[in-house]
C-alpha cells in the first residue's frame, strides 16, 4: 500500500486537512497554537500507547496546519484599513508581469508602504497595477518605488463566479496598488532572480523576429507566459483539452535535465557530480519561469530523484510527491485552494498510480501516461471549468509528441541566443513553424461544437466518490481475493453500508422556492427555482445582436 511506505504521507495529509479547517473555521492563531502544543505534549508525556501517540501527533499536525493558514492571512484585515487611500512605498518585484493593452500587473514584496493618513504597513505582498503607454518592463528581482491608490481586488458577485480577491489571497496578496507610469521608478535589480529575468528578456528579444502568434506560443510553451496568446485561442486550447501545454511542469523539466545529461555524458561523471550540475540548472529554470505550483513540484521531485541517486537510495515517487506538496504549503499554504496546484499534484499522482496498472494490460507507456493524466484531471476540470473535452485524449498524444520536439528546439535556441545569436534564428523559426501547424490543428478540432461537453460543477460528495473509484479501480479486478480477506467483516460492512444508504434517503430536501438575484453588469437578473425543480431566468441582460456573452462572463 502507498501509505505504508512513508509516514511523511500521513503528515502531509494531516497538515493539508489543518489548512482546510483553518481556512473555513475562524479561530485565533493563539488558540490553534495552544491546542496543538497541548495535544503534542499529551502524546509525548501522558500516554504510552503507540497507536494513540501516533493519532495525537497527527491531530497536533492538523492544528499546526490550521495555525499556518491563519498566520498567512494575518495582514488581510490591515490592508482593508487603507482601502481607497493614496500610498507611497517601495518593494521588490516577485513575479513576471501580466501584460494587457492598457496595463501590466506584477506581484511586489513591499518593504514599507505609507498611506496619506499616516498609517503604515510593512513586509506585505501587493499586486502592482501600472497603467502604461510607453511599455515599461517590470522584472523579478527589480527594486521599485511607487505612488498610487490602494484598492481591494474585486470579489465574486454571483454564485459560482470566479473570485479574484480569494484567488490573490491564496497567494498571500490582499491588496492592489493602481499607479500611473510616471508614478513608478526603478531602483535597479540584483541577485539571481533578476539575472535570470534579464536572460529571459534576451530570449524574448531573440523571438521577436517571429510572427506575434508564434512568438506567444513559444513563450507559453517554454516559460508559461500566455499573455501574448489571444483569449479566444486560449479558450480553443481549453476546449481541446491541451491548455496544460502552457503550464510549465515535469514535461519541460525532463527536457531541461535531458540536455544536461547529454552534455555530462561526454565526461561520464558520477551521481554526485550530476546532482551538483543539475541542481543549479533546475534552480535557474525555475527563476526563468517564475513561481507556479507545477514548476516548483517538478523541480523538487527531480532534485529529490537526483539526490536519491547520489545517495544510492531508491527513489520513492510517492514520498517525493508528498515532500514537494508539503514544501509548497509551508511556503504558501493558500496554494492548496488553487486549481493549478490541485491539477498538478492530482495528475502526477494519477500517472504514478495508474501507469503501472495500465502497462500490465498491454497499453504503451505514452498511451498509459495520457490516459492516466486525462482520467485523474477530469473531475477537477469539470469542477473548475464546467466542461469536459471529448477530443482531448487523442489530441494530447499528438500534442505531446510535437510540443516535445518544439520544447527541445526552443531550449536549444534559448542557449544559442547567448553563444551564437545568428544560429538561434533558424532554430526558433523551425520551432515556430511546427507550433503554428500544431496550433492550427488543435484549434480546428477545438472549435467543433461537439468537441466539448458542458457540465454542471460536481458537488463535493461526487468528487470524493469519483476519486475514490479511481483509486479503487485497479483493485476491482482482484475483487474475489479481497472479498475473501474481508469475509469475516462482511456483516459489519454490509450493515454500515445499509445504514449510510438509509441516512442519505432520510436527509430532507429543500421544498421551498429559491430566488437568486444575479449581477449581470446592467442591473439585476433574477433566477427562480421552484420546489418541483423547474427553473426560470428573468432579464439576463445583454443587447440583441451583440457578441457579448452574458452567461459566460457572469
Amino acid at each position: 500500500m502507498i501509505f505504508r511506505k512513508s509516514p511523511l504521507i500521513f503528515m502531509t495529509l494531516a497538515f493539508s486537512l489543518g489548512i482546510i479547517l483553518g481556512r473555513f473555521i475562524s479561530v485565533s492563531v493563539f488558540t490553534w497554537i495552544i491546542s496543538a502544543g497541548f495535544i503534542f505534549c499529551s502524546a509525548l508525556f501522558l500516554t504510552k500507547a503507540p497507536k494513540l501517540q501516533t493519532i495525537l501527533i497527527l491531530v497536533s499536525i492538523v492544528l499546526l496546519g490550521a495555525c499556518w493558514i491563519a498566520l498567512s492571512r494575518f495582514q488581510e484585515k490591515e490592508c482593508r484599513t487603507l482601502e481607497n487611500q493614496r500610498v507611497w512605498g517601495e518593494g521588490v518585484v516577485l513575479s513576471y508581469p501580466r501584460l494587457s493593452e492598457t496595463n501590466q500587473t506584477a506581484i511586489v514584496k513591499i518593504s514599507r508602504v505609507t498611506a496619506e493618513k499616516g498609517a503604515t504597513l510593512s513586509d506585505l505582498k501587493a499586486l502592482l497595477k501600472v497603467y502604461t503607454k510607453k511599455g515599461i518592463s517590470l522584472l523579478p528581482g527589480e527594486s521599485v518605488r511607487f505612488e498610487g491608490v490602494l484598492e481591494l481586488p474585486g470579489e465574486s458577485r454571483n454564485p459560482g463566479q470566479f473570485d479574484y480577491r480569494e484567488y490573490l489571497a491564496a497567494q498571500e496578496v490582499f491588496c492592489l496598488v493602481e499607479c500611473a507610469e510616471d508614478s513608478i521608478a526603478s531602483v535597479g535589480g540584483t541577485g539571481l532572480r533578476y539575472l535570470m529575468a534579464k536572460s529571459r528578456e534576451k530570449v524574448a528579444v531573440g523571438l521577436a523576429s517571429l510572427p506575434e502568434r508564434e512568438r506567444g506560443l513559444l513563450m507559453g510553451l517554454l516559460f508559461g507566459d500566455t499573455s501574448m496568446i489571444p483569449p479566444d485561442e486560449m479558450e480553443g486550447y481549453q476546449r481541446a483539452g491541451v491548455v496544460h501545454l502552457f503550464a510549465v511542469s515535469g514535461f519541460n523539466v525532463v527536457f531541461v535535465l535531458g540536455a544536461v545529461w547529454f552534455f555530462l555524458g561526454l565526461f561520464k561523471p558520477g551521481p554526485v557530480a550530476r546532482l551538483l550540475w543539475a541542481a543549479p540548472v533546475l534552480l535557474g529554470y525555475y527563476f526563468l519561469v517564475g513561481w507556479t505550483a507545477s514548476i516548483v513540484r517538478a523541480s523538487l521531485m527531480a532534485f529529490l530523484a537526483l539526490l536519491a541517486l547520489a545517495l544510492g537510495k531508491k527513489n520513492d515517487i510517492y514520498t517525493s510527491l508528498a515532500l514537494s506538496f508539503l514544501i509548497i504549503l509551508l511556503v504558501c499554504p493558500g496554494e492548496l485552494f488553487l486549481a493549478g496546484f490541485q491539477l498538478s499534484f492530482l495528475t502526477t499522482f494519477g500517472i504514478a498510480y495508474l501507469v503501472p496498472f495500465l502497462e500490465r494490460y498491454g497499453f504503451t507507456k505514452t498511451l498509459s501516461v495520457t490516459i492516466a493524466a486525462q482520467i485523474f484531471s477530469l473531475p477537477l476540470i469539470a469542477y473548475y471549468f464546467y466542461q469536459i473535452s471529448l477530443v482531448g485524449p487523442l489530441l494530447n498524444i499528438l500534442a505531446a509528441l510535437v510540443s516535445g520536439i518544439v520544447t527541445v528546439l526552443g531550449l536549444v535556441g534559448s542557449f544559442l541566443v547567448w553563444v551564437a545569436p545568428v544560429l538561434a534564428h533558424p532554430v526558433f523559426l523551425t520551432a515556430g513553424f511546427l507550433m503554428y501547424y500544431l496550433s492550427e490543428f488543435i484549434l480546428w478540432w477545438g472549435c467543433k461544437s461537439w468537441a466539448v461537453l458542458n457540465v454542471a460543477a460536481p458537488c463535493l460528495p461526487v468528487m470524493v466518490i469519483a476519486y475514490a473509484a479511481l483509486i479503487a479501480g485497479p483493485f476491482l479486478l482482484r475483487f474475489p481475493v479481497y472479498a475473501r480477506m474481508l469475509m469475516p467483516y462482511g456483516k459489519r460492512a454490509g450493515l454500515l453500508f445499509l445504514s449510510l444508504l438509509l441516512l442519505c434517503f432520510c436527509i430532507p430536501g429543500k421544498p421551498e422556492m429559491e430566488v437568486v438575484f444575479l449581477d449581470v453588469g446592467q442591473g439585476d437578473s433574477i433566477f427562480i427555482k421552484t420546489p418541483e425543480g423547474r427553473t426560470m431566468l428573468i432579464d439576463g441582460g445583454g443587447t440583441p445582436g451583440s457578441d457579448y456573452q452574458v452567461g459566460k462572463m457572469t
